[in-house]
C-alpha cells in the first residue's frame, strides 16, 4: 500500500510540472505574439550588446559585392542607426540578410518593384504578418556568434589527439577499481581529486574552442527545422520563395542525421 501510494504521488507530481511547464510555455508564446503584433509601425526599442551587434557583419563580410557601401560612406551616413531602426527582424538569418541588403543595395527595378509589393502584402495583412513572424521567430538568434564567421574555417580546425583522454579515462576506472580491493584509500581519492581537476580544465578547454562552431552547426538545424514552420504557413506573395525552400531542404535531409545530438546540448542557444 505505501508504495502504491508513493508512485501515485510521484505521478501526480509530475503531472503538475508537466502541466505548469505546458501552460507556462502557452503564456509565453501568447506573450510574443502581442509583442509583434504591438510592435508593429513602432519605433524599434531593442538593445544590443557590443558583441551582439558585432556578428551581424557576418553574411556582409563574406558575401562582399563590387557594389558595396564602403565604411567611410556607411559611418557618413550614420547607416548603423538606420539599420537599428528598421531591425525588426524575429531572427539571426534575417537581421544579418537585412544589414547585407543596406550594404549592397539592389537598384534594379524588378527587384524593388518584388520587394514593394512583398512589403504592401504584409503592411495590409497583419494575420498573414504575424504568421510569418513566429515562424521565423523559431530559427532565433545565434548571440554573438554569426554562422558564416566559422562554417568556412572548419577545415582549418587541428584534430584533436584524444589519447591523452582516452589514458586519463582508463587510469580513472583503474583508480575506482583500487577502492573495491581497499587499497590506500586516501591516496586513491587525492589520484581521483586530481583526474576530476585535469578533466574539468581540458573539458572546458576543448568547449571554449569549439563552442562558436557547435552553435553554429546548432542554428543551421534550427533553420531547417524553422524552414518547415515557413513553408507550412499559406501566403501567395512568398510562394516562390517557399518552394525554393522546400528544394533547399531536401538537399541536407541527410545533414539532419543526428541533428538532435547537437541540439539537446544547444536548445538555449539565441
Amino acid at each position: 500500500m505505501d508504495k502504491v501510494f508513493f508512485l501515485v504521488m510521484i505521478a501526480i507530481i509530475v503531472i503538475i510540472i508537466f502541466g505548469y511547464g505546458l501552460i507556462n510555455s502557452r503564456r509565453q508564446w501568447r506573450y510574443i505574439i502581442e509583442k509583434i503584433r504591438d510592435s508593429f509601425g513602432k519605433e524599434c526599442m531593442r538593445k544590443y550588446s557590443d558583441g551582439e551587434y558585432r556578428h551581424i557583419a557576418g553574411y556582409t563580410n563574406n558575401h562582399k559585392t563590387e557594389y558595396s557601401i564602403d565604411d567611410i560612406t556607411w559611418n557618413d551616413l550614420d547607416m548603423d542607426s538606420i539599420f537599428m531602426d528598421m531591425n525588426y527582424c524575429q531572427s539571426s538569418a534575417g537581421e544579418e540578410y537585412l544589414y547585407y541588403m543596406l550594404r549592397n543595395p539592389d537598384l534594379t527595378m524588378s527587384s524593388r518593384e518584388d520587394l514593394e509589393n512583398k512589403l504592401c502584402y504584409f503592411s495590409e495583412n497583419e494575420s498573414d504578418r504575424v504568421k510569418m513572424q513566429l515562424a521565423l521567430y523559431k530559427c532565433g538568434r545565434t548571440g554573438k556568434y554569426s554562422i558564416y564567421d566559422y562554417l568556412n574555417n572548419l577545415d582549418n580546425i587541428a584534430d584533436k589527439n584524444f589519447n591523452k583522454d582516452i589514458v586519463l579515462l582508463i587510469l580513472y576506472c583503474a583508480a575506482i577499481g583500487c577502492l573495491f580491493i581497499n587499497l590506500g584509500l586516501g591516496g586513491i581519492f587525492c589520484v581521483l581529486r586530481g583526474f576530476d581537476i585535469y578533466g574539468g580544465i581540458s573539458y572546458f578547454s576543448t568547449k571554449r574552442a569549439i563552442e562558436p562552431y557547435v552553435t553554429s552547426f546548432s542554428y543551421v538545424f534550427r533553420i531547417l527545422s524553422g524552414i518547415e514552420a515557413i513553408c507550412a504557413v499559406d501566403i501567395p506573395v512568398i510562394a516562390n520563395e517557399q518552394e525554393e525552400l522546400k528544394k533547399l531542404k531536401r538537399k541536407l535531409n541527410k545533414f539532419e542525421r543526428f541533428s538532435y545530438l547537437i541540439m539537446s546540448k544547444n536548445s538555449g542557444t539565441g
